[in-house]
Parts: C-alpha cells; sequence; structure tokens
C-alpha cells in the first residue's frame, strides 16, 4: 500500500513522508517541480491546475489507498480538490486526509466545501486536520525577526493557539528573552498586511486569505486551545519556551 502526499515539499507533507518511511510505509510525494523538488522520497510531477498530471500518482504506484491533501496556494481549492477526490475514487481509493485549517468549518468556504463532499460520500474514509498556526519555519517571520527584530500581523492583540493561551505581546517576550535583543510586534491594517504579503512573493488572492484569517483572529476567532495533540499522539505538545530555545539559531 503506497500513501500519496500532495504537498509534498510543504511544511507537514515532508514531515508526514519522514515518519511513514521510519514505520516502513511506502509514500509517493508531489510537487509541481517533479522529482527534483526533494530527495527524501519518490517524487513526481503534480499541478492541481493542471489535470493532465492527475494520472501520474497513479502510474508511478499501482497500490495507492491513501491520499493526503494539500491544496497549497490554489484560489478556489474545492472544485479542482473534490474532481481530483472522485478521479482518485475511480482509481480505487477510498481514504483521504484533508490538512485544512482551525477556521475551517464543514460546508463553509474554501476548504469547507471538500470536507463536506468527503462527508457526504459514505464509501470514502477521511479525516479532516485544522492546525492552528505553525511554529516552524519561523512561524512566517524568519526575515522580519532576523533582520527587523519585528513581528508584523493583522492580529492585533488576539489570542492564538500556538502560543497556548497566551497573546501576540506574549511571543514577543519570548523571543526577546531567548533571543537577547528586543523583539516588538507590529499591528498592520489589513491593506497593508496584504500589501506586505505580496512584496514578500505571495499571490494576491493567497496574501489575501492569510489576512482574512489574521482580522478574525483580531476578533477572537482563534482563542482556542486543548489537549488534542496529546490525545492523538500520546505526546505533550512542544511549548513555544522550548520551541524557541530549541530554535533560536535559525533567528539570531
Amino acid at each position: 500500500m503506497t500513501i500519496l502526499l500532495t504537498g509534498g515539499t510543504g511544511k507537514t507533507s515532508l514531515r508526514l513522508a519522514s515518519l511513514l518511511q521510519d514505520a516502513n510505509i511506502p509514500v509517493l510525494l508531489t510537487s509541481h517541480r517533479g522529482p527534483s523538488a526533494t530527495s527524501l522520497a519518490p517524487t513526481i510531477r503534480f499541478d492541481w491546475d493542471d489535470k493532465a498530471t492527475w494520472t501520474t500518482p497513479f502510474s508511478a504506484a499501482t497500490d495507492i489507498k491513501a491520499i493526503y491533501l494539500l491544496s497549497g496556494q490554489v484560489a478556489d481549492p474545492a472544485p479542482l480538490l473534490n474532481d481530483f477526490i472522485d478521479f482518485a475514487k475511480a482509481k480505487g481509493v477510498r481514504r483521504f486526509v484533508l490538512c485544512s485549517g482551525s477556521t475551517c468549518e464543514k460546508g463553509g468556504a474554501f476548504h469547507g466545501k471538500i470536507w463536506q463532499k468527503l462527508d457526504d460520500d459514505a464509501e470514502l474514509e477521511y479525516c479532516v486536520l485544522r492546525p492552528s498556526w505553525f511554529m516552524e519555519p519561523g512561524f512566517g517571520q524568519l526575515e522580519t525577526i532576523t533582520q527587523n527584530n519585528k513581528i508584523f500581523s493583522a492580529c492585533s492583540d488576539a489570542k492564538i493557539p500556538w502560543v497556548s493561551a497566551d497573546d501576540i505581546a506574549r511571543i514577543t517576550e519570548k523571543l526577546s528573552k531567548h533571543l537577547g535583543r528586543e523583539i516588538v510586534h507590529v499591528n498592520l491594517s489589513p491593506e497593508q498586511r496584504i500589501q506586505g504579503l505580496m512584496k514578500a512573493g505571495l499571490a494576491q488572492h493567497t496574501a489575501e486569505f492569510l489576512t482574512g484569517i489574521e482580522t478574525k483572529t483580531a476578533a477572537g476567532a482563534e482563542s482556542l486551545t486543548g489537549n488534542d495533540v496529546e490525545i492523538v499522539t500520546g505526546k505533550k505538545a512542544t511549548s513555544f519556551d522550548e520551541f524557541v530555545q530549541t530554535n533560536k539559531s535559525a533567528w539570531l
């Protein structure tokens, strides 16, 4: 049985590939760059926007039984991913894991319609992952911390799950403590945040989507905590203090 991991060079797909290989489970990674994208595992060219590439995984591995769905920077992922689910189902796949985000709701916008499709098909087994804010790599603020000693966002002073119940101001305190220099949070307007993300190289639709998440966060949408990591994995989640201490060389 082979597991197909879309978004093969993303934060979660590469780590998942490593874990699966450690468990001796065959994996196949995808990337729009093809085999040159990574040497971690077998990698094939795949592009959500190019349906001609959708057959490639099933030519490379005839025993794909489960697929990890990661939409990347697709502007409107539901139509494409839902079509791919039908395509993969016709190839014999019955198990899917959709990586979305903490604000996703079944039937809602963006990934919500993919979730709804998976739920509506009684022949499929599925799971929807709704991670909150990633600590790695540098939680999207690597260059601004190293070069400007600043964190930019449109989150205001809201709480976000990856720092437990602490607010954004506490992130700067923890970074300042471990790095030995003052790091400050700069609260931006949504328009300023969109322009900053586009200047950093993101497409406009991606910049607008990420800023939308931050403005919802500012309104309290992400003020959620829990012990899901420990329940699912059996290991306590890494605290932000531990994370910064382990990875502080990245910001020095």
